[in-house]
């Protein structure tokens, strides 16, 4: 009691006396007995326990209760409390990893390397063929400008063709329904096949075979130099038809007859046309 003066009363902890060895072996024998095994215990250890002085049986009681609590107390596991879990974001650091290619896979990306190559050499000659095409459009374009701007110089060759070719034309868009809607002045008869035609004779009364065809190719490849060539050999051919057909009631010539008509009046339009031309370039 004399220590305890000047302490707090209610400090209980402070007050504690040091366990002795005998209590201490008490405390832990009765920790480990189960609850109803403690009570003969209990008796037991209070009869073996030293009497202090100025303290009572029932203040030792509760002393050694105290002490085997708070044994057994320190005895029972902490209860842990799980934090939660803060989800982390990981970033993974790529790791290059060097390999050793075999032999297959450096084919591999050799043939891969030699194709990509070739479809790059194909654009590239691709878009060289288009800028070509390009340029050839555009020089073409101006060249038909600058053709268009700049005067036209006819050839003689050309200024002729004006002239007969209307009147060619005419004669070899002819056809007549007696014949079968044919013009048999288109035909070229020859040596060759004068009998298949049914003129086995033609040369031997013909001298100089003459058809529209022989003049066509003249025509077309403006071989005449003067209207009067052109009127020769349309001339010609006329005069053989009516040659070889002499019987006026032929149907050949009745088309020659009828050819030379329209021959005739067409090229006297023709040459009226180019009086008249040429008597206004004279005034």
């Amino acid at each position: 009691m004399i220590e305890n003066m000047g302490k707090d009363p209610f400090d209980k902890i402070g007050q504690r006396q040091p366990l002795e060895e005998e209590k201490m072996r008490a405390a832990f024998t009765l920790r480990e007995f189960k609850e109803h095994e403690q009570a003969p215990l209990l008796e037991a250890t209070l009869a073996a326990l030293p009497k202090r002085e100025g303290t009572d049986e029932m203040s030792r009681r509760r002393y050694l209760d105290g002490v085997a609590l708070g044994l057994q107390s320190s005895k029972k596991p902490r209860r842990t409390v799980a934090l939660p879990t803060v989800a982390t974001t990981t970033t993974s650091t790529s790791t290059t990893t060097t390999t050793t290619m075999t032999a297959a896979e450096q084919t591999e990306q050799a043939r891969q390397a030699a194709e990509l190559e070739r479809q790059r050499q194909e654009a590239r000659e691709r878009e060289e063929a288009r800028q070509a095409r390009e340029a050839q459009d555009r020089q073409r374009r101006e060249d038909e400008n600058k053709a268009r701007k700049a005067p036209v110089i006819e050839t003689p060759q050309q200024a002729l063709h004006k002239f007969y070719y209307p009147i060619f034309k005419l004669l070899w868009d002819m056809e007549f329904s007696y014949l079968g809607n044919t013009n048999p002045f288109r035909m070229v008869i020859d040596r060759e096949n004068c009998a298949s035609v049914g003129a086995p004779d033609y040369f031997d009364v013909i001298e100089k075979p003459m058809n529209l065809t022989y003049i066509q190719r003249k025509v077309n490849h403006m071989e005449y130099e003067s209207l009067g060539a052109f009127f020769q050999d349309v001339d010609l051919t006329i005069k053989n038809a009516l040659m070889y057909n002499s019987d006026a009631t032929n149907p050949y010539r009745v088309a020659a007859e009828e050819m030379q008509k329209r021959y005739k009046r067409a090229a006297k339009r023709t040459i009226l046309a180019i009086q008249k031309k040429h008597g206004s370039n004279k005034s």
